[in-house]
Order: C-alpha cells, then structure tokens, then sequence
C-alpha cells in the first residue's frame, strides 16, 4: 500500500506531458477540460499514478468520504491502536457540523464518525498530511481485517447498500465476486504500508514555489519502491 501526498508538484502523465501543478487538482481539472485531458478525470489519475509508479494501474475505486462512515458502521466499528491522542478542536465534521475531535491515545473501537475523523484530521499537535496518510492506511487495513474475518457474507447485504451510492469503479462487474473472494482469502500479515515522505528520500519540499507549498517527486526513489513491491507489471 502506497500513499502518494496530494501536494506532489510535477507528475508525468504518461502522454510525454508533465502535470505542473498540485496532483490532488489533477482529477477535477480533467474531468472539466476534456480538450486537454481527453480521457477524463479518473483516466487521466490513473495514468498519472501509473507513471509515477512506473507500473500498470489496472483499476480504480474511489469512494465518497461519507460512503466510509456508512462502510465502517455497516461492519459494526473497527479497531485501531491510536498511536498519540488526537485532539483538534479546529475538526469539523462534514455531516452534521459538529466541532472538535478527540480519540485517545491506545487500542479503540471506532464508529463510523470518529474514524471518519481520524482519518481526516491533521491539525492535532505532532500531525500532518504524512502522518495522517499513515492513519489513513491503519484504517484502511483495519477495514479490510473486518472484512477477512468471516462475516463478510453476514454485512455483504448492508455492506453493498452503504457503498452502491458511494463508490466509483471501473472494475468489471464480472470481476467484483471475484475479488471479494480474494479480499476474504487474503493473509494480511505481508502487508506494506509506505507514505512518500521526504524523511525517506521519495519527495523533495519546496515550501517557497510560486505554487506555494509543493513536493517533487523522486521519480527514481518512487518507482525504485513500487518495482519491489508490486513488480514491473503491477
């Protein structure tokens, strides 16, 4: 599992173009400016990452930031050891509107809401967008312990209600049921998790661009990581 910073500054979009501005406005400007980018927004992502990884991205999924509370307490709460305490007055959330977020450091069971916030917050002391990155991929394991752990075929009904509005793929539905039987079968032990931080030599900061805060991309760290994780053909 790689997390790849929203700031990332300079991605080669895989058509011999470089795109010279923030990654994390990639997908909407191409969605709007078809002219430019004519394989549309999440097409034009994909083979940005791709790029960047130097690999093939077979498929995407993406899904609505409130379609994972409504996963997350589908599958009845997930656990997470909480690494330092969170507490951010300045989070709001997206729902309801309610202010202020703290989760205590140590092993706890989170709903829906608090992960949301967990996962979203970086304004608590010690936080930023590396270090939520990392508790983005601790959830994302967590789901997917939840979903390895035998009641798959107990929430599916649920579980597909609370992601049919909420998620967008261009996986064939022919494959779906097969990767479900994948995800159930899989043996999470092996799994890594890396950010692309400048700590690990992958990006390099410029907090003074005329783009203001940005991060360019070692492309040969970048790519050097992804071949030993998921091969040259992805």
């Amino acid at each position: 599992m790689i997390s790849i910073p929203r700031d990332l500054y300079g991605v080669p979009l895989g058509d011999g173009r470089v795109y010279n501005a923030k990654l994390n406005s990639l997908m909407s400007r191409a969605t709007t400016d078809r002219t430019t980018y004519p394989l549309g927004g999440p097409a034009t992502l994909k083979a940005a990452i791709g790029e960047l990884l130097g690999t093939r991205i077979h498929y995407f999924a993406a899904i609505d930031i409130e379609g994972l509370r409504d996963v997350i307490d589908t599958l009845g709460g997930v656990d997470v050891s909480v690494e330092r305490t969170i507490n951010d007055p300045r989070y709001q959330d997206t729902l309801t509107g309610q202010r202020g977020l703290y989760i205590e450091a140590g092993e706890q069971h989170l709903n829906g809401y608090t992960a949301l916030g967990y996962v979203r917050s970086r304004m608590s002391a010690g936080e930023n967008d590396f270090t939520r990155a990392e508790r983005q991929q601790q959830l994302l394991a967590a789901i997917a312990e939840q979903l390895t752990a035998g009641n798959l075929l107990v929430t599916l009904p649920g579980l597909l209600d609370a992601v049919r509005d909420n998620v967008a793929t261009d996986i064939p539905s022919g494959r779906i049921s097969a990767l479900a039987g994948e995800v159930q079968e899989a043996d999470l032990g092996g799994l890594e998790r890396h950010v692309l931080t400048p700590d690990e030599g992958y990006v390099v900061v410029d907090a003074a661009s005329a783009a203001g805060y940005v991060l360019y991309p070692d492309l040969d760290a970048i790519r050097s990581l992804a071949n030993r994780i998921f091969g040259v053909e992805g």
